[in-house]
């Protein structure tokens, strides 16, 4: 009869689970990491337009710098925006932020606030009122009063 010497597939065995298991666990990491990353920014609360406290179809738009990066519609005088994180595989395109970026938000076209972009849900109140729009004639800012 031949003995077998069973230590080397015990080694081999071992190394393979050993392999696997820091597989394993560096995917979970990396999961983990990624899933952190890709976060959106939500922003929701309400909106405020020339004193119409329950306007309907209002378009809120962010904007870092120039680019449009998210967009909704207001509803009951209530809004709702995502702005999904920038792809680091497109350097050459912004397609969402980047944690800290300004952000502006802008209702039907005016300024309605300003906030440091990062992931989760953030609660901000809009307001754009007759004094706030500066390009207006005087006689145009009356009559915005009264929208």
């Amino acid at each position: 009869m031949r003995k077998t010497d069973l230590r080397g597939i015990s080694l081999v065995r071992n190394f393979k689970e050993l392999s696997t298991s820091f597989f394993v666990v560096i995917f979970l990491f990396a999961s983990a990491a990624a899933w952190q990353v890709s976060e959106d920014c939500v922003l929701s609360g309400t909106v405020s337009y020339f004193g119409d406290s329950n306007a309907s179809g209002l378009s809120i738009e962010a904007f870092i710098g120039d680019q449009k990066v998210g967009s909704c519609q207001s509803q009951d005088g209530r809004y709702q925006l995502t702005i999904g994180p920038d792809d680091p595989a497109t350097p050459s395109v912004r397609e969402g932020y980047v944690e800290g970026d300004p952000v502006v938000i802008k209702v039907n076209g005016y300024k309605a606030g300003d906030f440091r972009a990062s992931g989760g849900i953030h609660s901000r109140a809009l307001f754009v009122s007759a004094s706030d729009v500066s390009n207006l004639t005087t006689w145009g800012k009356i009559k915005a009063l009264f929208r």
